[in-house]
């Protein structure tokens, strides 16, 4: 075989091997995330205030901060120094969500489906404490 040919098959073999590496490392416990049992939150019994929260989940792992007033949810923040799980206009459309109906449940994001049902484990998990 050419020293030619035998290169290109090496680098076949490693691109192939680095896609297959992705699609495993990139789907890790996104079932975990998908089947994840989102706990009902009665915010009518909580106190107006700040409650920190997450989902630490693999890669969709994000922190909030969830700010209730007359029991309703009025903001969330990522802490400053977080990278995102979403970009920024993902974020913007599920913030409106939350803060269109003020309750912790909320429609995921088309196109970001596991990263939005994260970002919920996080706000819910920040007001069940």
């Amino acid at each position: 075989m050419k020293k030619g040919a035998k290169v290109f098959w090496v680098v076949l073999g490693l691109m192939i091997a680095f896609i297959l590496f992705g699609l495993v490392a990139g789907t890790r416990n996104m079932s975990e995330v998908r089947d994840y049992l989102i706990p009902e939150v009665d915010l009518a019994s909580l106190e107006d205030g700040n409650y920190d929260g997450s989902c630490d989940i693999g890669r969709w792992a994000i922190r909030v901060t969830v700010t209730v007033k007359d029991h309703r949810i009025t903001e969330i923040r990522i802490p400053e120094g977080q990278i995102p799980i979403l970009p920024e206009e993902f974020i913007a459309e599920l913030n409106a969500s939350l803060l269109h109906t003020g309750e912790p449940d909320f429609d995921a994001v088309t196109g970001a489906t596991i990263s939005s049902r994260a970002y919920m484990i996080a706000v819910t998990n920040a007001l069940s404490k």
